[in-house]
């Protein structure tokens, strides 16, 4: 069927779908679209009409696609009216009109030196809450300037770079407000855990979020105490107590090192002061 509705020979291409029902083969949307598309190529569109007409017969229900095809069909005959009689229809149906749908029918009513028509479309779409593209613009723009009215085009261009500056404008003011709530998180979490740094051996985490062992060091009023310190003082005092008394050079620095732990200990169980 594609084959023969690609190459305009819609009698041979109907002939096929014939011979499908007769063998008891139940037609789907794709081949009833074939149908529709074939006889708008053809220059056909009351039958591609009357084809979806038909599909109800067999249980199925046409979509946006072969509504829009029949309606390019009647925009292309120059037939404005079939073309929104089907779009009234497929809005009674409850199916959505897309952007492709609306594209056709400004096409049409451009073709149709009917630009004022093609221009309420665009606040059709709004209502429809189907967003313009560029080229949706520039196709009202054409319908005006075939007319010979190019005030009326360059108006449609630069109300539609107005919204879109509007728009634009929008989005950036909306940066700042974003920031602004970062800022406020960094701010609360430096309050709810203030001057507290990570702790040599400690598991850290960061809420809900993986644990590291980080290995670091915890400054507080000045002072920095680390394991590598406390070795270089303990091994100065006992060089010092050994050089200068040569009495039990070990027991002292068995003491002096027990003496470190301990403040150690004592000063990492402390919780930091404000």
């Amino acid at each position: 069927m594609d084959a023969w509705s690609s190459a305009g020979l819609m009698e041979k291409c109907q002939e096929v779908f014939n011979d499908m029902i007769k063998a008891d083969i139940e037609p789907d949307i794709h081949a009833f679209s074939i149908l529709a598309k074939g006889y708008v190529r053809a220059g056909e569109p009351g039958k591609a009409e009357s084809v979806m007409i038909s599909m109800g017969n067999y249980g199925v229900h046409p979509n946006v696609v072969i509504f829009t095809t029949i309606m390019s069909g009647w925009c292309t005959a120059g037939k404005m009216e079939h073309a929104w009689s089907i779009y009234e229809k497929m809005c009674e149906m409850g199916i959505a009109p897309n952007l492709k749908t609306f594209e056709t029918l400004i096409w049409g009513y451009g073709e149709a030196r009917q630009p004022w028509k093609a221009e309420d479309l665009l606040h059709i779409m709004e209502e429809k809450g189907v967003i313009p593209e560029k080229r949706t613009i520039q196709l009202v723009a054409e319908a005006w300037r075939v007319i010979g009215l190019m005030t009326e085009a360059m108006r449609v261009l630069n109300d539609s770079e107005e919204e879109r500056e509007v728009v634009q404008n929008n989005r950036r003011d909306k940066v700042p407000e974003q920031s602004l709530e970062m800022i406020n998180r960094k701010q609360n979490l430096s309050t709810s855990h203030p001057n507290v740094l990570p702790i040599p051996g400690v598991v850290v985490s960061d809420n809900g979020g993986s644990a590291a062992n980080i290995r670091g060091q915890m400054i507080s009023r000045g002072f920095q105490f680390s394991s590598d310190s406390m070795q270089n003082a303990t091994k100065t005092m006992c060089l010092a107590h050994t050089s200068a008394f040569r009495v039990q050079p070990l027991i002292i620095c068995r003491r002096q090192f027990q003496t470190q732990v301990g403040m150690c200990r004592q000063f990492v169980n402390t919780r930091p002061v404000l």
